[in-house]
Formats: C-alpha cells, sequence, structure tokens
C-alpha cells in the first residue's frame, strides 16, 4: 500500500469520523437546548370528573312540571408532575460514543514523542482511575482488580506500540487499541454481577469526559478573540490600516459580553449589558479553535509529528465535550450544566483577557503593517505564549476563587447525580432517593433531583417526607414540578388554602406560567371563587384545549351557561363538557363523538357514553347496550360499576324502553343498596311519568325509609294522590316541604278546588279505570288546556277500550285548545293504527312520533294499546303469554289482564290464569271482570 493511499486512508478515517460525530453532537446539544426544554420532567394533565346534574326529562302532569335529573359529567384536568423520564438507551449509546472518541484519542496519543507520551499516558491513567470501573465489583465490593485489568488492556496496548511499535500507521494502532480496550471491558461487565453493568459503565464514564470536556473548554478560552485577530491581520495584508484599534474594540465589546454573561450566571448584580447563551460561544469558540489550532501546530513545537493527530485529537476533545454538554442538559443533571457554564466563562474572561495582553506586549508595533503577522503570532520574541497560558491560569484561579469555589461543588453534586440516575434507570429506588437527596444537599439548584427523590419517597408510601422534601425545595430553589407537587399532596390532605399559597407564591416566581394558572384556578373553583378561576382559565382557552375543556367545565359547574360556551378544538374533553352544557340547557347537541376513542381511559369513557346518551344517542340501542354491558362485566371497582349502571338505565330511558329501565332501577337498588333510596327515588319519577302515581309512591316511601331527604313538592303532590295522603302529610311536617301551590287546604279541612287538582284527582289509579270512568275524568276538568292533555294520556294508554262515541268526545275536547298540538286527524290516524286497520303510523302523527311504534311495541308495559297490538304480530302462544307476562308486571289495565288470563288458560297454566284472577278483583268488581271475560276475543 503506498504512502498516499494510507495518508488518504488516515485523512478520511481521523478526521471524517471525529468530525461526523462533532457535528452530531452538535446538532444534539442544540436539540437539547432549544428543543427539548427541560423535558425529562413530565408535565401532563391528569384527569377528574366532577358530577353536575342535569335535566335528563321533564315530567309534565297537567300545569306542574318537573324535572328528572341526572348525573352528568365534567371533565377537569390539573397538571401533574409525574417521575422524571428515564433514558437508558440514550445513556447507553452515549456510553459507545463517548467510548469510541476516546480509544480514538488514546490511539491518537500512542504517536506522541516519548516525554509527551509518558505524561500523556499518567494522565491516561489517571482517567481511568476516576472512571469508577471498580463499581463492577469485580472480584469484591469496590475491588482495584477491575481498574488493573483495563489498564492492562487498555494502557498497555498503547506502551507496545509507542515502545515497539512506533511504525504502524494510525489505523492499525486505533485498530489494536480499540479492539484490547472493547474485549477487555465487554469482559469486565459480563463477569459483573451488577444489575444493568453495561449501564453502569456509559454513566460512570461522564466523570473522564467531563475532565477532558474541561481542558477543552480551557484551551479554546482565546479562540474567538484569537481567530478574529488572525481574520483582521490576513484581510490588512497591504493596506495597512489601524487593526488594533478595531481589535481594541472588538476586545472590549466581546470581553464585556461575555463578563456579563458570567455575572449573571453567578446570580451576581446584572450589568446592563446584553448575555449570550453560554453554549452558543462554546459552539463558535470551538469551530474557530479548530482553525486557530491549525496555525498553532504550524508555528510551534508539538508532541506529535503528523499534523492530522493533532487535528484529530481537537475534533474528538470538541466531540466529547458537545456529546457530555448535551447528556447534561437532556438528563438534566443541572451540576454538571453549571459547570460547563463557569468553566467556559472562567477560561473566555481569563484567556481573553491575557492573550490580549499579550497581543499589545509583543505584536503592537506591527500589527498594522500589513505583514504576515499571524504566521508568527504563537511564537513571539518576548513575554513568551506559555507566559500567556500561565497568567490565564492564574486569571482562572481568581475567578474560581470570585466563583467561591462553586465549580468543586458542581462536580461532587453531578457524579452523586449521574451516579442516582443509574440505580435509577436500574431500577433500584432506594439507593436512587438517597443519592438524589445527597445531590441536593451538595448543589440545591438541582431541580431533577429533588424531584426524582420526592417522587421515589411517594412510590414508597412515604408521603410525609415527601412533604418535608418539598417544603424545603420551596425554601432554596422553587420550581414549577415541585410547586406541581406540593399544591397536590396539601390537596389530597384537605389543606386546600395551603395549596393555594404555594401556587401563589410560584407565580410571583414564574408569572403567567400556564400549569400553575390552571391549578390555581382549580383550586379557587373548590374554594367557591369562579369568578377568579374561570378569569384566569380564559386568557388561554383560546391557545389550549386543556385549558378550553377546563373554561367550559368550570362554567357549566358554576352555573354560568350560555350560548358563548363553544368547543373550538377537536379535544373530546372541551367536546364532553360541551355536552354537559346543553344538557343543562336543554339544547341538541350537533357535534361528534366516537366512544371508542376513549377505551384507554375509564374515566374520559364513562363521562362521554353519561353525557352522549344523556342527550342523543349516535348509535343503536343493541350497540350501545353491548358496549355497556362489555364494560361492566371487566370492571371491578364498586363505584364504576355503578357509574356504567347508572348509563344503562339512561339509555335505556331515552329509548322509551320503560320497562327494562324500571327493572335495572330496582336491581341497582339491590346491588348498591346504600344508594337504594336514590334509585328508588329515581323509578318514582319514571312511575310518575308513566302516570302511576300509586307504584311511584310507594317508591317515594322506600327512599325515605332508605334514608333519602331531599324531597319536593311534586313528590308529596304523588304520593297525596297515589293514595298515601297521611304520608304526604308526615313528610310535609317531618322535612318542612310544602305542597304544591294549587294543593291549598280551606277552613273545612279539605283542599280548594282548581283545574290542576281536578287533573291529579282523574291521575288517581289511572290504569286501573276503563272507558265509563275515564270519560267521566275528562268531563270533571274544566280548564281546556287541561283537559286537552288528560285526553293525550286517554289515547297513549287506553285507546284499546274507547268506543267510537268516547272517539268522538275525545276529538272535542282536543279541538277547544288551538294551541294544543295534537290534532283530530292524528287521533283518527293513531286509531286506526291500533285497530290493525293500518300497518303504519302517518310520519306527521305526534303521538306516532312521540311512541315510535317502529322501535318495539314492547318497549314501554304501560303502553298498553301498542302491547295488545304486538300480539297480533305474535304467532307463538307461549311468546304471546311472555309479553302480557312481562307487561302486567306493571300496569294494572283491566284489559292487559283479561288478555292475561285467556292466554294463560290457553296454554294450560290455569294456575297463573286464577292468580291473577284473584288479583283483578282488588280494583275492579267482579261483576265486571265477569263480563269483560265474557266477550268475545278478537
Amino acid at each position: 500500500m503506498s504512502l498516499k493511499t494510507t495518508r488518504d486512508k488516515n485523512i478520511v478515517f481521523f478526521k471524517g469520523l471525529p468530525l461526523f460525530l462533532v457535528i452530531m453532537g452538535g446538532l444534539f446539544l442544540l436539540f437539547t437546548l432549544w428543543f427539548w426544554e427541560r423535558g425529562i420532567f413530565q408535565i401532563l394533565p391528569g384527569v377528574f370528573a366532577e358530577s353536575v346534574n342535569v335535566p335528563l326529562d321533564y315530567i309534565q302532569l297537567g300545569l306542574e312540571i318537573f324535572p328528572m335529573q341526572a348525573e352528568n359529567f365534567i371533565l377537569l384536568q390539573s397538571f401533574e408532575s409525574l417521575p422524571p423520564l428515564t433514558f437508558p438507551k440514550l445513556s447507553l449509546l452515549w456510553g459507545v460514543i463517548t467510548w469510541i472518541l476516546l480509544t480514538l484519542t488514546s490511539s491518537l496519543i500512542s504517536t506522541f514523542k516519548r516525554t509527551p507520551f509518558i505524561i500523556g499516558m499518567a494522565v491516561w491513567m489517571a482517567l481511568l482511575s476516576i472512571s469508577g470501573i471498580n463499581s463492577l465489583n469485580i472480584g469484591g465490593i469496590y475491588s482495584n482488580y477491575a481498574l488493573i485489568i483495563l489498564l492492562i488492556g487498555w494502557v498497555a496496548p498503547l506502551i507496545f506500540i509507542n515502545f515497539y511499535q512506533n511504525h504502524w500507521s494510525l489505523l492499525q494502532r486505533f485498530a489494536f487499541v480499540f479492539s484490547s480496550a472493547t474485549l477487555t471491558l465487554i469482559g469486565l461487565v459480563f463477569f459483573s454481577d451488577m444489575p444493568a453493568a453495561a449501564l453502569l459503565v456509559a454513566e460512570n464514564l461522564t466523570l473522564p469526559a467531563l475532565a477532558l470536556a474541561a481542558f477543552f473548554l480551557l484551551h479554546i478560552g482565546h479562540a474567538i478573540f484569537s481567530g478574529v485577530t488572525i481574520f483582521l491581520i490576513k484581510l490588512n495584508k497591504g493596506t495597512q490600516l489601524k487593526i488594533s484599534y478595531h481589535l481594541v474594540v472588538i476586545f472590549i465589546v466581546y470581553f464585556l459580553l461575555v463578563f456579563s454573561t458570567l455575572l449573571d450566571t453567578l446570580g451576581e448584580i446584572n450589568l446592563p449589558i446584553p448575555t449570550i447563551p453560554p453554549y452558543l460561544l462554546f459552539v463558535l469558540a470551538g469551530v474557530i479553535g479548530y482553525f486557530v489550532y491549525q496555525e498553532k501546530i504550524k508555528q510551534t513545537p508539538q508532541p506529535f509529528e503528523q499534523p492530522i493527530v493533532g487535528q484529530s485529537l481537537y475534533l474528538s476533545f470538541f466531540g466529547i465535550t458537545l456529546w457530555t454538554w448535551g447528556k447534561a442538559v437532556f438528563v438534566e443533571n443541572q451540576p454538571y450544566i453549571e459547570f460547563f457554564n463557569h468553566v467556559f466563562l472562567y477560561g473566555q474572561v481569563a484567556f481573553t483577557l491575557l492573550f490580549f495582553a499579550y497581543l499589545l506586549a509583543n505584536f503592537l508595533d506591527i500589527l498594522n503593517s500589513g505583514k504576515d503577522v499571524e504566521k508568527i503570532i504563537f511564537k513571539p520574541q518576548h513575554f513568551a505564549y506559555f507566559h500567556m497560558r500561565i497568567g490565564g491560569i492564574m486569571g482562572l484561579a481568581i475567578l474560581i476563587v470570585f466563583g467561591n469555589t462553586i465549580i468543586i461543588n458542581h462536580i461532587i453534586s453531578g457524579s452523586t447525580n449521574q451516579a442516582a440516575d443509574y440505580y435509577y434507570h436500574a431500577e433500584m429506588p432506594k439507593q436512587a432517593a438517597i443519592l438524589y437527596e445527597s445531590a441536593w444537599m451538595q448543589f440545591r439548584k438541582n431541580d431533577k433531583a429533588k424531584n426524582a427523590a420526592v417522587h421515589l419517597r411517594l412510590l414508597e408510601g412515604n408521603k410525609r417526607e415527601a412533604l418535608e422534601q418539598l417544603e424545603q425545595s420551596m425554601d432554596f430553589n422553587p420550581n414549577v414540578p415541585n410547586l406541581l407537587l406540593i399544591s397536590k399532596l396539601l390537596h389530597e390532605q384537605d389543606k386546600v388554602f395551603e395549596a393555594v399559597f404555594y401556587l401563589d407564591k410560584g407565580l410571583k416566581i414564574f408569572p403567567d406560567n400556564p400549569y400553575l394558572l390552571n391549578n390555581l384556578a382549580l383550586l379557587q373553583s373548590k374554594l367557591n371563587k369562579p369568578s377568579e378561576a374561570i378569569e384566569k382559565l380564559d386568557q388561554f382557552k383560546d391557545k389550549n384545549p386543556v385549558f378550553e375543556a377546563n373554561w367550559i367545565g368550570l362554567n357549566v359547574k358554576h352555573q354560568r351557561e350560555h350560548q358563548g360556551l363553544q368547543a373550538t378544538f377537536l379535544n373530546p374533553l372541551s367536546k364532553i363538557n360541551q355536552l354537559a352544557h346543553d344538557n343543562r340547557l336543554g339544547n341538541s347537541w350537533e357535534g361528534a363523538l366516537t366512544l371508542q376513542d376513549f377505551s384507554g381511559n375509564f374515566i374520559v369513557q364513562t363521562a362521554a357514553i353519561r353525557n352522549l346518551w344523556t342527550n342523543r344517542p349516535h348509535e343503536s340501542l343493541t350497540k350501545d347496550l353491548a358496549l355497556i354491558d362489555t364494560l361492566i362485566t371487566t370492571t371491578e371497582i364498586t363505584f364504576r360499576e355503578r357509574n356504567l349502571r347508572d348509563s344503562r338505565v339512561i339509555r335505556l330511558y331515552q329509548a322509551k324502553e320503560i320497562g327494562e329501565t324500571l327493572k335495572y332501577l330496582i336491581g341497582n337498588s339491590e346491588i348498591f343498596s346504600n344508594s337504594a333510596g336514590y334509585y328508588h327515588l329515581w323509578s318514582a319519577l319514571v312511575l310518575a311519568g308513566q302516570l302511576d302515581l300509586e307504584k311511584a309512591a310507594i317508591d317515594i316511601l322506600v327512599a325515605e325509609e332508605r334514608g333519602v331527604i331531599d324531597f319536593k313538592p311534586h313528590h308529596l303532590a304523588i304520593l297525596y294522590f297515589g293514595g298515601k295522603p297521611i304520608e304526604a302529610i308526615r313528610i310535609n311536617q317531618k322535612f318542612t316541604i310544602p305542597f304544591p301551590y294549587w294543593m291549598t287546604w280551606g277552613e273545612d279541612g279539605k283542599l280548594e278546588q282548581n283545574p290542576q287538582l281536578q287533573y291529579f284527582e282523574a291521575l288517581k289509579n289511572f290504569h286501573t279505570k276503563l272507558e265509563d270512568e275515564l270519560m267521566s275524568d275528562l268531563q270533571s276538568i274544566e280548564q281546556d288546556y287541561l283537559q286537552a292533555s288528560f285526553a293525550t294520556n286517554v289515547l297513549i294508554y287506553k285507546a284499546h277500550l274507547l268506543s267510537t262515541a268516547s272517539i268522538e268526545s275525545i276529538k272535542t275536547v282536543l279541538q277547544k285548545d288551538t294551541t294544543f298540538p295534537l290534532q283530530a286527524a292524528a287521533v283518527e290516524d293513531w286509531m286506526a293504527y291500533i285497530r290493525g286497520e293500518k300497518t303504519e303510523i302517518d310520519a306527521t302523527n305526534s303521538l306516532g312520533q312521540l311512541l315510535n311504534p317502529e322501535s318495539g311495541l314492547t318497549r314501554n308495559p304501560y303502553w298498553v294499546p301498542l302491547v295488545l297490538k304486538s300480539l297480533a304480530n305474535t304467532s307463538d302462544e307461549v311468546d304471546k303469554y311472555n309479553i302480557l307476562q312481562d307487561a302486567k308486571q306493571f300496569s294494572k289495565d283491566p284489559i292487559l289482564w283479561i288478555a292475561y288470563i285467556r292466554q294463560a288458560r290457553k296454554i294450560g297454566l290455569d294456575f297463573y290464569a286464577t292468580d291473577a284472577l284473584q288479583q283483578i278483583y282488588e280494583w275492579v268488581e267482579r261483576a265486571e271482570v265477569e263480563r269483560l271475560l265474557s266477550k268475545s276475543v278478537n
């Protein structure tokens, strides 16, 4: 192989590889600083639900209208600090890259002349001694065997090459050193008993990398100013401009910028001078320094013979520094971040100042001459260049003293942090917690250490110690994640005012922080300060879906509904809260919501189901019931099951499945016995809506027995006219609940007559009545609207027993009130459908639209006309019996019971027929029953 070919390969590899890693490291550093934004901290919105009452339906009994309330949910999101993220794979990747750069650097050192090589090996062994390799515990806890083996596998090959194989090419040197050192390391990792040993090595490489990075940061201390100087000297060739003046101005400007940045970093008095982020200056200094170093190689003696060695070394050190600084920012190792900032700025201030003095002392006379001064700038005749370096080091020492030698704390705390990261990644929480706490005590500007320690204590269930640690953090170095965490813990202990105090304190330090504002608004809402809470969210609601959802939710919670509460984001939580808003106003929601999208979050899914089904279900009843039954089957938590079962009741009720609704309510009262009163009161309203005041009154009394006290006037009316007048008066006196306004007693102790009272009198035992009594009740009502309303109920529930004359009377009644929606043509259409003269109802028929027979004739057992009509569509005699059996459990309609008795006898169930006959005698005269039985069957 020719010498030229070897040289070309050396250039490609020893400049190309480190240059590639420098570019990638630079991008990584800029990414962590510009886009990552302390991404190691997890601040995510946690969802919780609060219930609000909305009207599921309005029950109208004459002029008495009262709501059937149902729970809806508003979803509120509180930002929470979660445990810091872990990225073990990234740490391993960083370790591999650093390992490559370290082995590359060591192979280049093997080319040094004898004395520099010996010094280099001494430094290299010192670096390996601080690498923490003994933590692999080879041969015993922290024994030195691992370090000795690594020295043999890494340093010995370097000595062998330098002493005996100095003729080897650079590629041969690297291949031999990399292979030997890597195989040695793999062996150590393999035989180590430490968990995640490779990760441990990767983390422990940080300290040697940090030492090399510190050397590089100081090396480029004057790179920017010296680079500008060389550039101006080259521009001045042949022009003889006074560039010394330019250099003085540039020095003053740059020095003040750097010194102001240093003061800002130290937290000292801020000068009225702009500051520059240290990392940007570093990247600029590193790039310029490469070209400055090339000039230096040409002018001063070097420990190596080939310039490519120095260039590759520079790029390798540059890469190590970029990747190590980037990793420190990425994993939020604040002590190391501060270390980089301080060391870099110390070096810039000290060495730039000394280089400027060196430049003026040695080259002032010839700077403006236009001659090739750049060729001798690093080898002057007076005030030698290395003296400048010594002066720079002295200046650096002064700055370190000025900074209270804080960089020592940076190194100690940073290395403790790094060890804690290993234990955290390796899932050893106790060790990690102790080390994180120690790291924070060593250097208190260490947000991640304290946050991680607190989360690890919470993981152990030690809330008291976690709270104490957070209080320490608040005293020394408050930060947003810990403010969120302490307010949450205090809130969980019902110390709401203290939680508000810390959030208020945080907003003084971090004004307009959206996380703190959001959580403070939610707590103010809890303290019944809705105006302040909603105002805080209002400023962000158009920018973030979390704030919009909370803003809508709080408006609904505090009953501040208005038409402007419209969701603008495609955020499911905003839509769910919008549904609760529309449900409370009684509006039909026009949005779209897919329930399957929330399968991963029970709270969101159940809220979506409840709010959507309260408004307007989108899917078929069969599909919705299959979904809810699957959820009920899979849930194991009682309150969740109750939530789902309540939603099932709502869905059944919305589909007018009254029989199933009532059965499910009774089932829920037995399953959830502590809430039985709630379900019986709900059942009472459903029954009242079907005019079954007798059963409704019984449910109200059961609800009272089970602890319900929140009665309303309409409950007393139902009791009174449902056959329980004495109980109604008792509850009126016991709970001081007034009777409805239309129930007033005269001096004679009787209720004073009025149309509404007449209407309720007509509703007594409504379902047990036959045609003559119903028509008599209809005529007893004086007010036209109430007469029309009662006539409509007769058509819905009793059309099967009406004669032609009764129908004509009803049509006459309906025509009296011109505002009533039911017209004579609709009555005729309805009766024709019930009698089987038509197979479908006219689409304009208001009764047909209300009852919707196409959805099922037996959904509501109180709609007896439809139940009886279903028999004509059923051929199987047993099925007919089952239909009648289900319906008679609810309605006491005499015709329905007579049909049941006949059908029971028809299929041979005489015992059940006889039992039903004995029961019907309780509300129908025996002679009337016999008359009905003797009538021919249609």
